[in-house]
């Protein structure tokens, strides 16, 4: 804490993410004042109370991979390493339930098929689309609907993008 002459402060920038709602850090510090004939006064106390918010969870960027086989019968993730909410968490609660809130940015695209286009490179060096059905549940489990993907040559990948945000219990 740095405290001025005209009475203001300022606090050092701290990362205070992980303190959980509801809870509170304090800290105080002691000082005195004096007036322009140089006489001080006593010394008096300031305390300084942070009280936790909370915070949005954290979303690393994932993605989802497969070969071009696996697509004529579709894709399903299931929960574990695999799905969506992998890389995700709270930092203020380690023991909050995280869920899928939007998938490209809306939330009645959760649990709903949305057309996400892959684009990708023929052998003949011309650039394609093809249209695939994905559905993103709540719970980061995912399926791909079936395509046939044999335009694509061997060792070239298709690729596609969506967008999902997660939300925590709190």
């Amino acid at each position: 804490v740095t405290v001025y002459p005209d009475g203001n402060y300022h606090i050092d920038a701290t990362s205070l993410h992980d303190l959980p709602v509801d809870h509170e850090a304090t800290g105080s510090f002691n000082y005195a004042v004096q007036d322009d004939s140089s006489a001080v006064s006593g010394t008096a106390s300031a305390t300084i109370r942070i009280t936790g918010v909370n915070d949005p969870p954290t979303l690393s960027t994932a993605s989802i991979s497969a070969n071009e086989d696996d697509l004529k019968t579709g894709i399903i993730g299931e929960t574990g390493p695999e799905d969506l909410l992998a890389n995700a968490q709270d930092v203020d609660d380690d023991d909050s339930i995280l869920t899928v809130a939007q998938v490209n940015e809306a939330a009645g695209n959760v649990g709903q098929a949305v057309t996400v286009t892959l684009s990708y490179t023929t052998a003949q060096d011309t650039t394609q689309t093809q249209d695939i059905t994905l559905t993103v549940n709540a719970n980061g489990t995912y399926s791909i609907g079936s395509v046939n993907l044999d335009p694509l040559p061997e060792g070239e990948e298709a690729s596609g993008s969506f967008t999902y945000a997660v939300k925590d219990d709190s």
